[in-house]
């Protein structure tokens, strides 16, 4: 498994299914991009696909075969960029949590960002985003994140080349033509997306399901970790059967 965060993250935000995956046996890589959580800070290469292009060289140095990607928001985004790039002949499946494919809203995609179209694009981005979350991140989980973040601080607006890159991206067609299975798990009540994308997504891939959590916002895996692992792993046995076929 590989672990993708999304802008901004650091790693530990993925703490409760490190836990999960290691507990069940999996082989685990928990991954912070470049200028985030304890990566170093390099503000060149600011494009999603430099992201996948790191993404690859760390799968081609470690020689992991035939991953299964996890992606968060950005971290989603990035898993579309390496099969974009490199194909999907080395990855098992994608599995993505709250990332619409297509972020500016038209009129033939009403699931992008909530208040992003062509007018308001790059325009909106520049401003605070609202709280990604329903009702907060656990505890737990928020107490080892802000203590990550204090040794690591984030700089949003040296970054901000970067999520308007993530935003003018449409992976549709990528998803759409790609060999490897899909998941969607949505928070039910994202401040960003309307889950409904995930339907249809599922609509044009050759293989793909998904999921929403309710009682969850964009942070799915933080806000609900038991709900969303129980997902996970309902996830994981599904890919598992479509591989096996």
């Amino acid at each position: 498994m590989i672990l993708l965060p999304g802008i901004s993250e650091n790693r530990q935000i993925w703490l409760k299914q490190l836990e999960l995956l290691k507990s069940q046996n999996f082989g685990v890589l928990n991954v912070d991009f470049r200028n985030q959580g304890e990566s170093q800070r390099t503000y060149r290469g600011q494009r999603i696909f430099q992201l996948a292009s790191d993404v690859h060289e760390l799968i081609n140095y470690l020689k992991i075969n035939r991953p299964i990607m996890i992606g968060h928001s950005m971290g989603a985004a990035v898993s579309f960029a390496y099969l974009a790039l490199y194909g999907s002949t080395n990855i098992t499946a994608v599995v993505d949590v709250d990332q619409s494919p297509k972020m500016i809203n038209d009129e033939n995609w009403k699931y992008g960002l909530k208040n992003l179209n062509w007018e308001t694009f790059p325009e909106l981005l520049k401003l605070p985003l609202p709280s990604p979350t329903w009702h907060g991140i656990r505890t737990d989980i928020k107490e080892v994140l802000i203590k990550i973040k204090k040794n690591n601080p984030y700089n949003p607006t040296a970054n901000q080349a970067l999520l308007i890159d993530n935003a003018f991206q449409d992976w549709r067609d990528v998803i759409a033509e790609s060999e490897c299975p899909f998941y969607f798990i949505t928070g039910e009540y994202s401040p960003y997306f309307d889950h409904r994308f995930a339907s249809a997504m599922v609509a044009i891939a050759k293989n793909a399901d998904c999921t929403s959590i309710s009682n969850a916002g964009h942070i799915v895996m933080a806000e609900q970790p038991e709900l969303f692992n129980k997902t996970l792993l309902s996830a994981l046995n599904w890919i598992s059967s479509i591989k096996g076929k």
